[in-house]
């Protein structure tokens, strides 16, 4: 895990499987008080068929106070993964 021109890297290594695995996060919504984000994850087999192509989760970051000077709630949804 490394950050480089203001992006977080991770490299994630398991036992070969003849798959690759790619991942991405997309924002949804950015203001001044939230930021939305989705990650998605796509899974090919050896042959390059698709064989998984779906959001894992997505993630909501609030500002630390709203005007009135309170903690908002903190919201995280998961969604299942299954490949």
């Amino acid at each position: 895990e490394y950050v480089q021109d203001g992006y977080l890297y991770a490299e994630v290594w398991g036992q070969p499987t003849g798959k690759e695995v790619t991942m991405d996060s997309t924002n949804l919504v950015e203001n001044e008080k939230v930021s939305r984000w989705r990650t998605t994850k796509t899974v090919t087999n050896s042959q390059g068929e698709k064989i998984f192509s779906g959001p894992i989760y997505t993630s909501t970051y609030y500002s630390l106070e709203t005007d009135e000077g309170e903690l908002p709630p903190t919201e995280v949804k998961v969604a299942p993964v299954n490949p």
